[in-house]
């Protein structure tokens, strides 16, 4: 008598809370493997590349996606207070007295660059973005873009 809730409650147990339990656990692991494609433009007044179809892990913020596309051939300066990297060189270009690297997203619906709102690191790329960096002066009264659009 006292031995069916036992039963009732292992056979619980093992049907739906095992089952649901290593589902969880198999949904964490897929989503940390889970991988996006973005692109991105490295642009100085005397050159430019495009990198298209960078692969990333999903999560991966600007700088991450920056890193990866030009295999670590930069120079920057982490600032603990801003949570970010100055970016002072990218593939051996550097600014000149008067030129900073600024970074951009792509605005798909307005068919225009927008500079970025945030610092890069503090940028998670989506699935299918195109960012740039490029070579700019500052100009309050004279906004620079980078210069080449995606196709």
């Amino acid at each position: 008598m006292y031995l069916k809730p036992a039963i009732t409650v292992l056979l619980l147990f093992v049907t739906v809370l095992i089952p649901s339990f290593i589902g969880c656990n198999t949904t964490e692991n897929d989503q940390s493997t889970e991988t996006i494609q973005a692109s991105i433009l490295i642009e100085s007044p005397e050159s430019y590349e495009w990198i298209n179809q960078v692969t990333i892990p999903k999560g991966t913020n600007g700088y991450g996606l920056l890193r990866t596309a030009v295999n670590d051939e930069i120079v920057s300066v982490w600032y603990p207070e801003y949570r970010s990297h100055f970016v002072n060189q990218i593939k051996g270009i550097v600014p000149s007295e008067k030129q900073f690297w600024s970074v951009f997203l792509w605005n798909e619906s307005k068919i225009k660059w927008e500079p970025l709102t945030v610092g890069a690191d503090l940028f998670s790329v989506k699935n299918g973005q195109t960012m740039a960096w490029a070579l700019v002066e500052y100009d309050p009264n004279n906004p620079q873009l980078p210069n080449q659009n995606p196709n």
